[in-house]
């Protein structure tokens, strides 16, 4: 992964929000503590909401772990929101739900009347 041209292309755009899937889908990468740690360090340095899936982390190979991206520090848990659901690692398809994980303190701020999030 390539996080110098993911600083520099955030920094070259307008970009409010980065969308990480860890583990990828459909390859099954999961990304190492370290660039999980880069992509935290982008996203304070840019003020960017994270909005991580990770519906596949119980699917992960023998030799990886998988890391939730709130767990990083506080302040990624305060700029993340998680997705995630049981029908894919548990085979529950049918059930057709999933829940986002929003932190009280990121709800607020990107929730507020005046961000430019508002009503996406």
């Amino acid at each position: 992964m390539d996080l110098a041209a993911l600083d520099t292309a955030v920094a070259e755009s307008a970009c409010k929000a980065l969308v990480l899937v860890n583990p990828h889908n459909p390859t099954g990468r999961v990304h190492t503590r370290a660039e999980l740690a880069e992509i935290a360090a982008i996203a304070r340095r840019h003020d960017l909401l994270v909005i991580s899936d990770e519906i596949h982390a119980e699917l992960t190979y023998d030799s990886h772990r998988h890391i939730p991206f709130a767990s990083l520090s506080p302040d990624a848990a305060r700029r993340t929101v998680t997705l995630t659901s049981a029908t894919k690692a548990f085979n529950l398809a049918a059930i057709r739900c999933a829940l986002t994980h929003w932190p009280g303190s990121t709800h607020g701020r990107w929730a507020s009347p005046n961000h430019p999030w508002r009503g996406c």
